[in-house]
């Protein structure tokens, strides 16, 4: 009763709870495809060697789990409050881990859909044929499309003989541009009317986009995806952010009106004001 009652009131956290179990164990190699995807022989595209990662996996999930954190807590002790100046750091924190919780949540959903694309699509990396190593005398180069055959990469582990399979879309883009799109979003809200800090947090959101871009065309440069997959991942992670922000951190609003209470045009969320 007690779940069921924490799914009706929370159900996007079930979801990402549930997205952030199968995220693991499709990235351990949980899901090997049973039938392969069929590729050309002669396509240049997935001929590229195997140059290994600028940013490694571990490294981007503790980038986007330890700068938000501190940059959140940065917005949130320099933005205008309601809290008194005794609680201004205690509140600071408070509003923090706030909206951390909620950026954890859409940035697992933004995981859990980069995964399940890739998972369908099974779009071939461009270093496939260097990572695979097909077994060449079982294959029929002049049939044009292969369909049958065999990797030899059978002492590598489970995870990189499936990650050849998952070049679409990005999943480097999709995080990258989603803790953009978040802090962008965040900031402008945090910041709406004080002109004194304008600077500060334009400053963070041309840092925080130079951040992602540079992330996503590492994965061009390191021959690991496709151009399309870095856009397509990118443009879910931009999406990410934006649901994030609209439908779940219903407290940025509430903190901005509080503050702002004489402005114009209040800031709405899920199409309404508090």
């Amino acid at each position: 009763m007690a779940l069921a009652r924490w799914i009706r009131r929370r159900p996007m956290d079930y979801v990402s709870l549930t997205g952030f179990i199968f995220c693991t164990l499709s990235i351990r190699g949980a899901f090997f495809p049973k039938t392969l995807p069929g590729f050309r022989c002669d396509d240049p595209h997935i001929r590229h060697p195997f140059r290994g990662d600028t940013i490694s996996l571990p490294q981007l999930l503790t980038a986007m789990s330890v700068l938000p954190a501190i940059l959140l807590l940065l917005i949130e002790y320099h933005a205008p409050s309601s809290d008194g100046e005794e609680r201004w750091l205690r509140g600071a924190v408070g509003r923090t881990v706030s909206a951390m919780s909620e950026y954890v949540v859409g940035l697992l959903l933004v995981a859990t859909a980069t995964e399940v694309m890739k998972v369908f699509v099974m779009e071939l990396r461009p270093h496939f044929l260097a990572s695979c190593r097909p077994d060449w005398t079982h294959i029929n180069c002049s049939q044009g499309l292969v369909t049958q055959y065999s990797c030899t990469n059978t002492n590598d582990p489970a995870s990189r003989r499936v990650d050849i399979f998952k070049s679409f879309p990005s999943g480097h883009a999709s995080l990258s541009f989603y803790f953009f799109a978040f802090l962008t979003m965040y900031s402008n809200i945090r910041f709406e009317g004080d002109l004194h800090r304008q600077w500060g947090c334009r400053l963070l959101q041309v840092t925080t986009a130079l951040a992602a871009v540079a992330c996503s065309m590492s994965r061009i440069l390191d021959r690991r995806h496709h151009v399309q997959d870095v856009l397509s991942g990118a443009i879910l992670g931009l999406l990410g952010g934006i649901f994030t922000i609209r439908w779940l951190v219903k407290s940025i609003h509430r903190t901005a009106v509080l503050t702002h209470p004489t402005a114009s045009t209040p800031v709405k969320i899920n199409g309404r004001g508090s």
